[in-house]
């Protein structure tokens, strides 16, 4: 008595089957072929679509576009952006500040300030020339009769011109 395991197996090695297996081979080969050019698009999608969400953060909330390199691959949807923001150490290392007005809390966004940037920009405001205040200095300046007038006039046109240096 054989071993009940003893299977005639000449009758499986036909050229049909053979030639099945190879078939089936093919298939398997392409679909495992497809299916990573498919995750290779997932995967540029999800990246781009996160870059985007990024973008948009943190020109919403007046950061600057250098921070993205910095946030966590964790940090995908809008809300995990503004929650990584909002950390603490995270303004205090990128120069800006979380600030939330009673406003602003019940409706649960935030509002990042920028100080450098602010300063900068009302320092420019303030010193800011127009024109015509340009071309009063100079009329004051042309007409001037005397060496005194001529050195007030040129002290008026300095202090606006090289923001009072």
């Amino acid at each position: 008595m054989g071993n009940e395991y003893d299977y005639e197996t000449e009758d499986y090695e036909t050229e049909d089957v053979t030639s099945t297996v190879k078939q089936l081979r093919s298939v398997i080969k392409s679909k495992e072929k497809e299916l990573a050019e498919l995750r290779s698009e997932v995967a540029a999608t999800r990246s781009a679509t996160r870059k985007a969400t990024i973008e948009s953060v943190l020109a919403s909330h007046g950061v600057r576009k250098s921070v993205a390199k910095f946030i966590p691959e964790t940090a995908v949807t809008a809300e995990e952006i503004v929650e990584w923001l909002n950390d603490e150490e995270n303004a205090d290392a990128f120069g800006f500040t979380t600030s939330n007005t009673e406003d602003t809390q019940n409706s649960g966004t935030e509002t990042f300030v920028v100080p450098q940037a602010a300063n900068r920009l009302q320092s420019l405001n303030s010193s800011a020339s127009t024109p015509s205040a340009i071309q009063n200095i100079q009329a004051k300046i042309q007409a001037a009769q005397t060496p005194q007038e001529l050195k007030e006039a040129w002290a008026e046109y300095n202090r606006l011109t090289m923001g009072g240096q």
